[in-house]
């Protein structure tokens, strides 16, 4: 597992990053994800086309049935996990909420925007187009979007966090506990959150590369590969 400075944009870039992040946990975890994921989008891909055709005066709109099948019969193994992911997430950290935006794929939903999808050429809704957000729990219900609202050490601690219950999920799935890779970790970090992220690693493998000499010392990083770079 992985954390890099330019992480930070999991909470600030595109929902395409996110995806590309939830499917390369999950697909660690579960085979049958991975398969369905790749069949979703060539079926997805294929649909489209059709899509194209149809709008073109090609084609028939029943000739959507068969693919509109596939995306049913494929999405829920797709959304399935996801959901165990974030509900997991929910569960181990309190203080933070990790919001799955999921754009469900249903019959009724598939009728309601065939007439857009058609004009578009493009297959609207499904797990392609899901995404995820960082909150802070701000009392209540109330959820801060770290994404607005979250400075940019609130936003990389987010990160970090999601890295952590990453290892944890890894763990209690494959029944070994990942290697952890902190790259530059304490950059733009004050020393409350710095201290607040070391005593965090005690019990895991860890290599941090870092220009902060400091933290040698830390009795939490005594047993952790440091690698300083100048």
């Amino acid at each position: 597992v992985i954390f890099e400075p330019e992480d930070i944009q999991l909470v600030l870039g595109s929902p395409d990053l996110r995806r590309t992040y939830l499917n390369n946990v999950l697909s660690f975890v579960s085979r049958g994800y991975r398969r369905a994921l790749l069949t979703f989008d060539s079926t997805r891909r294929s649909r489209n086309r059709l899509l194209e055709s149809i709008r073109e005066g090609d084609q028939r709109i029943s000739s959507l049935e068969f693919w509109d099948e596939k995306l049913l019969e494929l999405s829920p193994i797709i959304s399935d996990l996801r959901c165990t992911f974030f509900e997991f997430l929910s569960s181990n950290r309190k203080d933070l909420a990790f919001s799955y935006h999921q754009s469900v794929l249903s019959r009724e939903r598939l009728t309601e925007y065939q007439s857009r999808e058609i004009a578009s050429a493009t297959t609207l809704i499904g797990p392609h187009r899901d995404d995820f957000s960082f909150g802070a729990h701000e009392g209540g219900a109330r959820i801060r979007d770290l994404s607005i609202f979250g400075s940019r050490g609130e936003q990389r601690m987010a990160v970090f966090a999601l890295k952590m219950l990453e290892i944890s999920f890894l763990e209690k799935n494959l029944g070994s506990r990942p290697l952890l890779l902190l790259d530059d970790i304490f950059s733009e970090l004050d020393r409350q959150h710095r201290l607040e992220i070391t005593s965090q690693l005690e019990g895991s493998q860890v290599i941090i590369t870092t220009t902060e000499k400091e933290f040698a010392s830390t009795p939490h990083l005594l047993d952790c590969e440091i690698i300083f770079i100048d």
